[in-house]
């Protein structure tokens, strides 16, 4: 990061990095919510969390072009589910498959999930459709 990025990103933080600051705060590895675009989002590490937010939505790493408007993705390690919902923001007619084996972890997939989907497979399955 630049001297001038550096000194824009203090004076005009992105939402990401406020999320970030309010972050490093919190205690590491508790459970916690996060407010993000209007979601209140339930998190097992607050700080963990927001640094997906930005690698997902501010530096778009995950951005891909699919093959066609309704792709079928399988994310495998979903952690609370910041990745879904940037798929469905990005392709509303995707079919997201998600997966998390931690089951601390899996239980804020597993809520978040329940608030977009009708269809929705057993926790003891690990893996949930959300729309």
């Amino acid at each position: 990061m630049g001297i001038v990025s550096g000194i824009l990103n203090r004076l005009f933080p992105t939402e990401s990095m406020r999320l970030i600051r309010k972050a490093e705060k919190a205690p590491r590895f508790q459970p916690g919510e996060i407010n993000f675009r209007g979601l209140k989002l339930e998190v097992t590490d607050q700080l963990s969390v927001a640094w997906q937010i930005r690698e997902i939505f501010e530096d778009q790493e995950l951005q891909f072009k699919p093959a066609s408007p309704e792709p079928v993705i399988y994310d495998c390690g979903s952690n609370v589910g910041i990745s879904v919902i940037y798929f469905k923001k990005q392709f509303p007619g995707a079919h997201v498959k998600a997966f998390e084996p931690d089951p601390g972890v899996f239980k804020c997939l597993f809520h978040r999930s329940e608030e977009h989907t009708s269809e929705l497979q057993s926790p003891d399955h690990l893996v949930c459709r959300l729309l």
